[in-house]
């Protein structure tokens, strides 16, 4: 069954953001039987840190923003954004390098 990975990246090549920090996050669509995947779009978003902590509110809002998403892939994740992120059935993942190459891994792991 496909599925979507968004993903903290300034130009859809690496993993560069922090969740919190993420002004769009680039859509990958991965089909695990063929184990192909491609870039849909960038999907923007407002970023939830301000001042050193985080707006519940936009939290939320790039949480649902994102809910369509199996899994979203970031370099750093605190641990209420991913609780926000895990109430609306997202898995979340830091990586830092290539997208393709974190792709390819996650299609093995959720096999």
């Amino acid at each position: 069954m496909k599925y979507k990975i968004a993903v903290g990246s300034r130009d859809g090549k690496v993993v560069t953001e922090h969740f919190g920090g993420c002004e769009h996050f680039a859509i990958i669509d991965v089909d695990p039987e063929t184990q192909g995947f491609k870039f849909l779009g960038f999907r923007d978003v407002t970023p939830p840190c301000e001042s050193g902590g985080h707006n519940d509110n936009r939290l939320d809002a790039v949480a649902q923003t994102l809910s369509d998403c199996r899994i979203v892939l970031v370099s750093r994740i605190g641990s209420g954004a991913e609780a926000a992120l895990t109430r609306k059935g997202v898995d979340a993942l830091e990586y830092s390098g290539l997208i393709e190459d974190a792709v390819k891994k996650i299609i093995q792991y959720y096999k």
